[in-house]
């Protein structure tokens, strides 16, 4: 039987073949054409359309089609399956087509033993066979598996001199006893509530023959265990047939063979010459009793090495022998080459996506942005383009040898990390085909998504069982499935370039694509990356129904990976966006719920304590934000190291934190950090920075440090600039930019950036934080600043207006800033009344982000009430105080309110006096 290479196909293939026509789909397999057949069934070349290979597939044949051959061939896949050593055939996969069973096989090219023992061989090179295939058994026997019918037809010997024990068909576990007594030397029983093994049940009734006659051992013929010396009876029948060409014992008929195996083995044959000290060794293990044989075939195959000849070589011998030892370790040194080869293939595969001539074309389109970084941001992310492509190239590659050709991990591992490497590869080009599309928009992002891709490394870990998720059987559903993962992975890609409407749409095409598929798996992941993108594009309500439809997909179809991750999604947008903190925690203790069920899910488990951090900063807990904050950092490294850029923005978030807590030199410090670790990965001139330099300049506006938060932020407009006019975060920087220079006393400046981010605002797309009301209140502010109350109270109440109906945190804080401007305008213009009634709506709504909300609120309203009643004044000089007493004990931390308190303290002073309105509050 041949099982790979280019197959010759068998002068007896035909009628006696139950193949099938080429081009059948088989599960996953394709048949290309047959190749041989076996005992039970006819075997076929075929083609693995997941993982891209060739394979050896078995079918029963009509006749066996029964129950007690769907045993044998289940038990001879997970026989096989459990095994992983050079001399045993390894098995990919069993199922079921059309009601008969079938397994996926090693392709291997070569012939069976028997078909090479048509030519006469001499005992050394039935030695070497034999040696090979006595090592595949002592594999079997040491994971407690017995063959049972071993014979010739049953050890194939390769081109390269490879030689496989294969058909375990009727295999049976040394494990499973037979009428409650144990079999001798028996392994630990499993332990209970395991789940049953065909392996572990009986195939044949009592007294029925079990194995091949002339082949079988006598306590099989005599209703007696089974165990591993009954394998090496077997063996040596093999032995002697192919030493002599005659059988041991007469087996012309069943009656004959079982009557004179308990008289032991015939006489030796006088030809062929076999040494004195071979025959003995074979004709031990032929024994009647199985106590007279060897132990173990360890022991057998110590013995057949034990060539007490050698001992008595002459020098020329030893030469001689040494030549013969050459020959043999040049056959094993050739199949170690085959098999390196082939891993070095798997590894190259990923070579048809990238090349040097791929790379050129890529920098070429980068710098055809015309970006005066271009040229570092190409060559940033060729290289980590190359190091994902190397780095995939690697794992692909050892994780073949190491079940090839080391026979150290399992074949079932090898299945699930290929899927894993696959799901990455498959990242890995829809990103390339996103940058080869020259939209000006990916390739400002190019760099970032290079550095996002999933590390190829993670695949022996714990997220090579989450990516595993088979193919549908149909063709048509299969095809539809494929096409559904290419938009899937087209999806994540957009998806992390930004807030694209094109990312929505490829996730909403591959959610059609998986339903039709009938894939529930895929419609979940892809249902969550459409929430997620919804998500990005600050609409709320359809990524919250989106997150929900995905979890229920992902319940369906059985997915804890995605179902916990849908979960985590919704308690996000709960909290972030709605300030549903008690409905957030239950999301995600559903998420933790589906953590229990796999432990080591390492990705869960971040986005679990992620999103958990901002349940807590949701619910007003800043310190334990924090402090989770910073136990993310720290997951975060471990799982990908300290420099990658997913640390990095970690590192960010826990500025966040320390800036809501009060410790602003501590926000500081995380956010140079952040930044200088952003900047070595993706380069100083990759707009993602952007964020990082508004953080930091709020920060140091909070420190005091005006001028250098106004430089802050004008770095961070510079890296915004090539966004476009829709860019909502340009609005942003621009508002708080115009609110610092007004602070610092650059009204006229403060004017002009806030002017400037009026068009944009209006323009914007997606953004949640008010940027239309954000634009004008910077305006107002500015104006009022300038000695120009009309047109602040005209730009604050357009923002109030702009800002109707958003009832976010955002929104609120804004109502509060424009409020007070306008009651501050009105104020300065005599609108006494008007003034009070916007200045009580304002200390209303206050949410007290920042330390001075409050008492500059306070404050404002005084100045109003001290012209009315006399107890509006004595409200009046209680609020002035409360301002006052609030901002003395913050001065301290922040020197930047110090002027605001003087304002306060000289109004107290004397009431009746002009008193300045106080800066403006630092925002982000």
């Amino acid at each position: 039987m041949s099982t790979g290479g280019t197959p010759t196909i068998p002068a007896h293939a035909g009628p006696g073949i139950v193949g099938l026509p080429p081009g059948t789909l088989v599960g996953r397999y394709v048949v290309v054409q047959p190749i041989g057949e076996g005992a039970m069934g006819a075997v076929m070349l075929a083609y693995d359309t997941k993982l891209a290979r060739s394979v050896a597939l078995k079918l029963l044949r009509v006749e066996a089609d029964s129950e007690e051959a769907r045993v044998r061939m289940t038990r001879e896949a997970q026989a096989m399956a459990q095994l992983s050593h050079p001399n045993v055939a390894a098995v990919y996969d069993v199922g079921t087509h059309e009601g008969n069973v079938y397994l996926t096989m090693e392709y291997l090219d070569g012939e069976t033993m028997k078909s090479w023992l048509r030519e006469p061989r001499s005992w050394r090179e039935v030695l070497s066979v034999m040696l090979q295939a006595g090592r595949g058994l002592e594999a079997a026997h040491a994971r407690g598996i017995v063959h049972r019918d071993f014979k010739p037809a049953n050890v194939l010997i390769t081109k390269e001199g490879r030689v496989c024990v294969l058909d375990f068909g009727i295999a049976r576990s040394e494990r499973a006893p037979r009428d409650g007594v144990p079999p001798a030397a028996s392994p630990s029983p499993p332990s209970a509530g395991s789940a049953p093994s065909a392996l572990a049940e009986d195939l044949t009734e009592e007294g029925a023959i079990v194995g091949t006659p002339g082949y079988f051992a006598p306590e099989t013929a005599f209703d007696r265990i089974a165990d591993a010396r009954s394998d090496e009876f077997s063996f040596c029948v093999t032995f002697w047939r192919a030493l002599y060409g005659t059988p041991p014992y007469p087996s012309k008929t069943v009656h004959e063979y079982v009557t004179a195996l308990p008289g032991g083995p015939g006489p030796r044959p006088k030809t062929p010459r076999v040494p004195a000290w071979l025959h003995t060794v074979v004709r031990k293990g032929l024994d009647p009793e199985p106590e007279r044989r060897f132990r173990s075939m360890g022991e057998v195959l110590r013995a057949l090495d034990d060539n007490p000849s050698r001992r008595r070589l002459s020098r020329a011998a030893v030469v001689a022998a040494i030549g013969i030892a050459a020959l043999a370790a040049v056959a094993v040194g050739e199949h170690r080459r085959a098999v390196r080869s082939a891993c070095d293939a798997e590894g190259a595969a990923i070579g048809s996506s990238w090349g040097a001539v791929r790379r050129a074309a890529l920098q070429d389109a980068i710098a055809g942005a015309g970006d005066p970084n271009a040229a570092d941001r190409a060559e940033r992310t060729g290289r980590a383009l190359d190091a994902f492509v190397d780095e995939w190239r690697g794992e692909q590659r050892s994780s073949c040898l190491a079940t090839r050709a080391e026979g150290t991990q399992t074949r079932a591992t090898y299945e699930v990390r290929t899927a894993c490497l696959l799901g990455a590869r498959q990242q890995f080009e829809a990103v390339i085909d996103l940058l080869a599309s020259r939209d000006a928009s990916i390739l400002r992002r190019e760099t970032e998504m290079a550095k996002s891709l999933p590390p190829p490394a993670l695949c022996k870990g714990p997220d090579a069982a989450t990516a595993f998720v088979p193919l549908p059987a149909d063709p048509q559903a299969r095809a539809k499935a494929q096409d559904a993962r290419r938009l899937l992975e087209r999806a994540r890609a957009l998806q992390a370039s930004g807030p694209s409407a094109d990312g929505l749409k490829a996730a909403e095409g591959a959610v059609a694509l998986a339903r039709e598929a009938g894939d529930g798996a895929d419609e979940a992941s892809a249902l969550l990356v459409a929430s997620l993108v919804h998500a990005r594009r600050f609409e709320d309500a359809p990524s919250l129904q989106t997150a929900s439809d995905a979890l229920f997909a992902a319940e369906r179809a059985g997915v804890d990976h995605v179902a916990g991750l849908s979960a985590v999604q919704r308690a996000f947008l709960l909290a972030e966006r709605f300030k549903q903190v008690d409905a957030a925690r239950a999301w995600l203790d559903l998420a933790r719920a589906k953590l229990e069920r796999h432990t080591g899910d390492e990705a869960l488990e971040l986005e679990i304590l992620k999103v958990q951090n901002t349940v807590s900063a949701a619910a007003g807990d800043s310190k334990g934000a924090l402090e989770g904050d910073r136990r993310y950092v720290d997951l975060v490294a471990r799982r990908y190291g300290r420099t990658n850029l997913r640390t990095c923005k970690a590192v960010g978030n826990v500025g966040q934190k320390l800036f809501n807590v009060g410790d602003y030199e501590g926000a500081a410090d995380a956010f140079r950090d952040t930044l200088s670790c952003t900047e070595n990965e993706v380069g100083p001139g990759d707009e993602s920075l952007a964020l990082g330099y508004n953080a930091y300049a709020a920060t140091l506006d909070v420190l005091g440090r005006l001028d250098d938060a106004i430089a802050a932020y004008r770095r961070a407009l510079d890296l915004r600039r090539a966004v476009g006019p829709s860019d909502g975060l340009q609005v942003v920087i621009l508002s708080n930019l115009s609110e610092t220079e007004n602070r610092a006393g650059h009204a006229a400046d403060a004017e002009q950036d806030a002017r400037r981010a009026l068009p944009l605002a209006e323009a914007s797309t997606g953004y949640a934080h008010a940027v239309v009301p954000r634009a004008l209140f910077a305006l107002g502010a500015a104006r009022l600043a300038q000695g120009h109350p009309e047109e602040a109270v005209d730009a604050c109440s357009r923002a109030i207006v702009s800002g109707a109906g958003d009832d976010t945190a955002a929104a609120k804080s804004d109502d509060y800033d424009s409020l007070r401007c306008l009651g501050e305008a009105e104020l300065a213009l005599g609108k006494t009344t008007l003034a009070r009634g916007h200045l009580e709506r304002a200390v209303a709504v206050t949410k007290s982000s920042y330390v001075d909300d409050l008492p500059r609120a306070r404050f404002a309203l005084a100045r109003a009430l001290a012209t009315g009643t006399p107890a509006d004044r004595s409200r009046a000089r209680d609020l002035a105080r409360s301002a006052r007493d609030e901002l003395s004990a913050a001065v301290g931390k922040q020197p930047w309110l110090q002027p605001t308190l003087q304002a306060v303290e000289r109004w107290i002073a004397n009431p009746g006096g002009a008193a300045p309105g106080p800066r403006n509050s630092p925002r982000r």
